[in-house]
């Protein structure tokens, strides 16, 4: 009974920390993608906004599953605790099998159909995320108490109010991050999207085509009706 209450703890605290980091990571995510998208890319504002949604919500499921991935690919091939390029081959190869499956179905789910704007954003991911995770693991031992300070878990006997403290920064910054990017969408002009625009110009000119095509009917029935 008392290793299944520490095993519910740890899961616990895990899925905690997951939260907390990712939701981290996916503010800081959108502050740099958000410009990225409507500067370099030209994406529409609505397609860009919505894709970050789409982003921030998978961001969850992001870091833990490629981690898992990661370490999962290690046990397979018996590479745990090694530091060979054939592990650094593992390492990469999950992340980046990852960003280029989701990654696209962020920006087709938020309505993007131009192939540039989608695949330029996914192989920005997979550079971003293999490093990520790489570099994470390679780096992991050197800061591990600077990671340890930045994440505020500790040991399991840390400090409380540490943690208490991390916690209430993250949900700042992601407010604060939430609030720049509403501010940032708001500013821009508004613009339907392609597809939208171009359906709304065709339901114009076809109302127009009907509305002459009446005023010709009525000057022929008037004209006709005179003589």
């Amino acid at each position: 009974m008392k290793k299944l209450t520490e095993i519910v703890k740890d899961s616990s605290d895990s899925i905690k920390r997951n939260f907390y980091i990712s939701t981290l990571m996916a503010a800081g995510s959108a502050l740099v993608s958000a410009p990225l998208e409507i500067f370099v890319l030209d994406m529409n504002k609505y397609i860009s906004s919505l894709a970050r949604v789409n982003a921030w919500e998978l961001n969850y499921l992001s870091f833990p599953l490629t981690k898992a991935m990661r370490d999962w690919g290690r046990r397979r091939h018996g590479l745990v605790g090694d530091t060979s390029l054939k592990a650094l081959a593992s390492d990469a190869i999950y992340p980046a099998i990852y960003s280029a499956i989701t990654v696209p179905m962020i920006y087709l789910l938020a309505g993007e159909s131009d192939p540039k704007k989608i695949i330029y954003p996914t192989l920005f991911a997979i550079g971003t995320n293999i490093i990520k995770h790489v570099g994470g693991y390679y780096l992991q031992d050197k800061f591990e108490g600077l990671r340890k300070r930045i994440n505020g878990w500790k040991e399991k006997n840390g400090s409380i109010n540490k943690q208490e403290k991390y916690k209430k920064n993250v949900l700042r910054f992601a407010g604060a991050s939430i609030i720049a990017l509403t501010i940032f969408y708001n500013s821009l002009p508004n613009e339907l999207p392609k597809e939208k625009e171009s359906s709304q110009l065709e339901q114009i000119t076809q109302e127009e085509v009907v509305n002459y095509q009446d005023d010709q009917f009525l000057e022929n029935f008037f004209y006709h009706s005179q003589n």
